[in-house]
């Protein structure tokens, strides 16, 4: 059997996963070629905060207010601004090392239930691969926030109720961890708080006396920093702030048939269990299940027990939401990681050793496969000299990996193991990086400040809202850029500049304005669709058929736009279109 050295049981290898998580998923967070729609809530009121001086009310690009969801993740964002100022790295770096603190509180967790040595380097790394987490570090948006203060407030409750402490750690960290995630997401924590109570009190099991799960300090705490917020809105804005944030929460996302929540609560069980997949492939054997239940003490029945009644609970809570996301079962991934590093701290140190190379490899040939066949698709030939070096950073950051991990002991193999899958994203990055990045947001923010260096007008911009707040971002909070719906083209067609997809370009009059390319991009690019095109060879058929330009249109003597380079060749030079529309 390993000593509890040789098994990692000191806390160095597990923030080296958590150091390595950070610097592999930095370029990820520098970059938005990731972008969740939701993004732009809490980048437009972060700025407007900033803009206005105003950090108590969120509000939209426009001005308008939104109570949609409560303020943490505003007050993150804005912070980093006022801090670092505005850009994609500022905005989603906070989020980021949210993240890593999960990869910490779950080994924390790993530690409290598990009586296996190497459980919490193991559940760090599990949950360091986790393709939610790796997908959620890097969005400035709610979700991790939850996930963090739900896995900090179970952490205490566990530690009150199924292992009868009575340390004052325990409290803080359950009710301000409820506290934070209510200020972070609003109900979901509510009802995770409500939960824990009724498992205490009513559960047949172990039965915890109320006055057990009383801390005034840390209740009132708390208290405070999950609905000061609430009551602030209501007394500034009225019953409009609540109105508009119960709407987001409940009653326009509560689906009411009951055959859809059915199938939603299974699919939520599929959601949770399907990432996890290859790590039980080793716990297919009935002999390691039955090994761990006949293991488990009565401390750890308890605990389990609630983390099974909690999963319940927040399936059923999930599955009456409309439009199931797989972002929804990020505060479970913790908590299942935990029971799978349980159950395989009961396999035999050697097949389990054996077992993590496997995976090592298997990550590490998946990167060279996506990196020869992205640069292969993406180039049509040899890749250009400036990916060189990346190329060859990544390589030799994957053959470091492979000697430590194949040479070295368990621990060095789920150290590197997270790093490994991470990488495999790295690579296809690398791959796509030069049509894909910079984004269209950050190439629109260029080419508006190389045009108008003075100009302080709003731009009309005809685009989804999301493109809209990444020109935003990109342009350091500058750029007066404001939305236009599709179906209010009309109202800005006599506008002294504007921003318009290349396909509308045509309807306004070339006698009148003068077009330069300001971005190109591609739109409706799924993942899958990209690998599929560069295995069959068609990748430049398949990004020509999503092609997506904008223009910037200019009034050929604009009245009060100044400094505009008419005599200058556009960003990029003229599209086709604007060489036909152009006088």
């Amino acid at each position: 059997m390993y000593q509890p050295s040789e098994l990692g049981q000191g806390w160095r290898p597990i923030a080296t996963v958590m150091g390595l998580f950070f610097v592999a998923m930095l370029p990820f967070a520098s970059a938005y070629l990731w972008h969740h729609p939701d993004e732009r809530h809490y980048t437009d009121a972060a700025t407007q905060m900033i803009q206005r001086a105003d950090y108590w009310t969120p509000r939209t690009a426009d001005g308008q207010l939104r109570f949609h969801k409560p303020y943490l993740a505003y007050w993150l964002v804005a912070a980093s601004y006022r801090g670092f100022g505005v850009s994609a790295a500022s905005s989603r770096i906070p989020f980021l090392l949210v993240a890593c603190g999960v990869i910490g509180l779950t080994a924390g967790m790993a530690r409290l239930i598990s009586r296996a040595p190497h459980a919490p380097l193991l559940a760090a790394a599990i949950v360091a691969c986790h393709p939610v987490l790796i997908l959620s570090a890097t969005r400035s948006i709610p979700d991790i926030l939850l996930c963090a203060s739900l896995l900090l407030s179970v952490w205490g409750f566990l530690r009150i109720t199924a292992f009868g402490s009575g340390s004052p750690r325990a409290y803080w960290a359950a009710y301000l961890g409820a506290g934070f995630g209510v200020a972070a997401k609003g109900l979901p924590a509510l009802a995770f708080l409500l939960f824990a109570w009724g498992f205490a009190l009513f559960n047949p099991w172990q039965r915890v006396a109320w006055r057990r799960l009383l801390h005034i300090p840390s209740m009132i705490v708390g208290g405070v920093v999950g609905f000061w917020w609430f009551v602030a809105m209501h007394a500034i804005h009225g019953s409009a702030a609540m109105q508009g944030f119960l709407a987001d929460q409940a009653t326009q996302r509560v689906i009411a048939n009951p055959w859809q929540s059915v199938r939603q609560f299974l699919l939520f069980f599929a959601l949770c269990l399907v990432p996890l997949a290859v790590w039980c492939l080793p716990l297919a054997m009935p002999s390691v299940v039955r090994r761990w239940l006949q293991h488990l003490d009565d401390q750890q029945r308890q605990a389990y027990r609630f983390l099974l009644g909690w999963l319940i609970v927040f399936a059923g809570l999930a599955c009456h939401v409309q439009d199931l996301s797989v972002r929804y079962t990020l505060p479970m991934a913790p908590l299942l990681a935990v029971t799978v590093a349980d159950m395989m701290g009961r396999i035999h140190p050697s097949n389990l050793r054996s077992w993590l190379r496997v995976l090592l490899v298997i990550a590490l040939g998946t990167s060279f496969l996506v990196l020869i066949a992205g640069t292969t698709g993406s180039y049509q030939g040899l890749p250009r000299r400036e990916d060189w070096v990346p190329m060859a950073l990544l390589i030799g950051t994957a053959v470091a990996l492979w000697r430590v991990g194949w040479r070295g002991s368990m621990v060095e193999n789920a150290v590197c193991l997270p790093s490994a899958v991470v990488l495999v994203m790295l690579a296809a990055l690398v791959s796509v990086r030069h049509w894909a990045l910079p984004d269209q947001g950050t190439q629109i923010a260029q080419s508006l400040a190389q045009l108008f260096p003075s100009y302080d007008r709003p731009v009309p911009l005809l685009a989804k809202p999301a493109l809209a707040s990444k020109v935003r971002v990109a342009a350091q909070g500058r750029a007066a850029v404001e939305r236009i719906r599709f179906k209010d083209w009309h109202t800005v067609r006599s506008a002294e500049v504007l921003v318009v997809p290349e396909e509308l370009a045509a309807d306004l009059d070339p006698k009148t304005y003068r077009f330069y390319r300001s971005s190109q991009g591609f739109r409706d690019l799924s993942p899958w669709g990209v690998l599929a095109s560069i295995l069959s060879g068609n990748l430049p058929r398949f990004l020509h058929e999503r092609r997506d330009a904008f223009l910037v249109a200019v009034r050929h003597e604009p009245t009060e736009v100044q400094q505009v380079s008419h005599d200058g060749q556009p960003p990029a030079g003229p599209s086709r279109l604007t060489r036909r529309v152009a006088p």
